[in-house]
C-alpha cells in the first residue's frame, strides 16, 4: 500500500496535485528536487507502476518485497538499494521482533518499502520536514536519519535483552533445583535472532562510508561514522551476551548434571541403609529347620538391636558424607 507520496524542493514538501507533476520522472527534477515515495506491504502490483517511472531495477524490487534479505547495500545503474533489519522488544512476549525496510535512492528519488509496524518511516517524514534545512541535502539524510534510528532501535532492544540475562543468571544461580534451561534457549534463540539481523548492517554502513556512492556527499560522513559507531557498540554488545548465555547454559546444564548426581547418592544411601534388614530379614525367610539361634529367648532381640544399630551407625555415615 502506497503509503505517501510527496516531491521536495529545497527541502519544502510540494503537492503532487498535478498530473505532470504527479507522473514526472526523476530526470525532470531540477534545482535539488527529489520524490519520496513510502509503501507498507505492498504487492508487486502495487510498486510496479511507480518503478517503472522511476526506472528502479526488477531485481531491487524483488529483494524490497522479499521480507528474507540480508542488511546490504546493491548498486544499480542509476540508483542504490538499501536493505535493513528493525527490531524492537515485545514485552508482552518477552521476545524481539524482526522487520525490514529497503530503501532504494538516488539523487532525485528515495522508494521505501516497509514490512511489518517497527519503526514507522511516516514519523521520519514527519520529523525531516520540520526541518527543511537538513531535508534539502536529499535523499542521503532519509538514508541516514532512518539508520540512526534503526540502530537507536538496536540500543533499546539490547537494554531489555540485558535485562533478561540479568534475570535468568539470577535464577541459575540461586541454588534453586527448578533451572530455568528453557528459559535459557529462548533468550538464547532471541539473541542470534537480534545478531542475524543486526550483524550483516555492518558490511553495509563500511559499503555506505567508503566514498564510491555518489548519491552521500561528503558532508554527512562523519554522522554516517556516529552511527556507525554506536552499531559497532551494539554488536560488541550482541556478541557478549551471546558469549554468556552460551555460558549460562553451560552453568544449567553442569548444574543439573550435579543436582542428577546427588539424587542418586542419596537414592543409593537410602537402598544401602535398607539393604542389611532385608537381608537379615531374607536369611530367617528361608524356613530352614536348623537354625540354632530360632531357639535363644533373646534372639530376636539381639538381631533387631544389631539391624537397629547398623542402620543408625549407616545413617550417620551417610550424613557426614553428606549423601543424606
Amino acid at each position: 500500500m502506497l503509503v505517501e507520496d510527496a516531491v521536495y524542493s529545497q527541502g519544502e514538501r510540494k503537492a503532487l496535485d498535478t498530473p505532470a507533476l504527479r507522473n514526472s520522472r526523476p530526470e525532470q527534477f531540477v534545482n535539488g528536487e527529489f520524490e519520496w515515495l513510502g509503501f507498507v506491504d505492498p504487492t508487486d502490483a502495487e510498486v510496479a507502476p511507480y518503478a517503472e517511472r522511476l526506472g528502479i531495477d526488477p531485481l531491487a524490487i524483488e529483494d524490497a518485497l522479499s521480507q528474507s534479505q540480508r542488511a546490504k547495500v546493491d548498486r544499480y545503474t542509476s540508483h542504490y538499494s538499501l536493505t535493513v533489519k528493525t527490531i524492537a522488544y515485545n514485552e508482552a512476549e518477552r521476545s524481539i521482533d524482526v522487520g525490514d525496510v529497503a530503501l532504494i535512492f538516488s539523487e532525485r528519488f528515495i522508494f521505501t518499502v516497509r514490512h511489518g509496524s517497527i519503526l514507522p518511516l511516516r514519523d521520519v517524514r514527519r520529523d525531516l520536514e520540520l526541518t527543511p534545512n537538513r531535508l534539502k541535502a536529499g535523499p542521503a539524510v532519509v538514508v541516514h536519519e532512518y539508520l540512526d534510528r534503526v540502530v537507536d532501535g538496536y540500543i533499546r532492544a539490547l537494554d531489555s535483552l540485558q535485562r533478561d540475562e540479568d534475570e535468568l543468571e539470577d535464577l541459575v544461580f540461586r541454588h534453586s533445583r527448578d533451572l530455568p534451561i528453557s528459559r535459557a534457549y529462548i533468550l538464547k534463540r532471541e539473541i542470534l535472532e537480534f545478531r542475524r539481523a543486526a550483524v550483516p548492517l555492518v558490511d553495509a554502513f563500511n559499503t555506505l562510508m567508503q566514498g564510491s556512492i555518489s548519491t552521500i556527499p561528503t558532508s554527512l560522513m562523519p554522522k554516517l561514522k556516529d552511527v556507525y559507531d554506536h552499531l559497532r557498540r551494539a554488536v560488541d554488545d550482541i556478541e557478549r551476551m551471546n558469549e554468556l548465555i552460551d555460558a549460562a547454559l553451560t552453568s544449567c546444564l553442569n548444574l543439573a548434571q550435579v543436582q542428577q548426581n546427588a539424587d542418586m547418592r542419596r537414592i543409593s544411601a537410602w537402598i544401602a541403609l535398607a539393604a542389611v534388614p532385608t537381608m537379615v530379614a531374607g536369611i530367617y525367610g528361608m524356613n530352614f529347620d536348623h537354625m540354632p539361634e530360632l531357639r535363644m529367648r533373646a534372639a530376636y532381640y539381639i538381631v533387631i538391636g544389631s539391624l537397629g544399630v547398623f542402620s543408625v551407625g549407616l545413617f550417620f555415615y551417610f550424613r557426614r558424607r553428606e549423601w543424606l
